[in-house]
């Protein structure tokens, strides 16, 4: 996922075309959220805070909205850009 954010996402100024939501113009909102949740309880494990059972379910829910998004965006992919994931 970090690498997803950091080499595809974070290459273009999406934030400028942020309508409600960070990433809602590519439809990617849900799954940055999920995103910085992980990121939040990695920074909260180092103190001791956090649970490994709420990691694995914030890192399932994650997997599922970015099949969601990943079906979500294909329509609006042109043919010779192989961006779509596969899961």
């Amino acid at each position: 996922m970090r690498e997803i954010k950091n080499k595809a996402i974070d290459t273009f100024n999406f934030y400028s075309e942020t309508k409600q939501y960070v990433y809602d113009s590519i439809f990617f909102e849900h799954v940055y959220g999920l995103y910085d949740t992980c990121d939040d309880l990695d920074a909260s494990w180092v103190k001791g805070k956090s649970d490994e059972k709420l990691m694995a379910e914030v890192k399932e829910n994650m997997l599922e909205e970015l099949k969601k998004w990943n079906n979500t965006i294909k329509p609006y992919l042109c043919n010779n850009y192989p961006f779509a994931l596969r899961f």
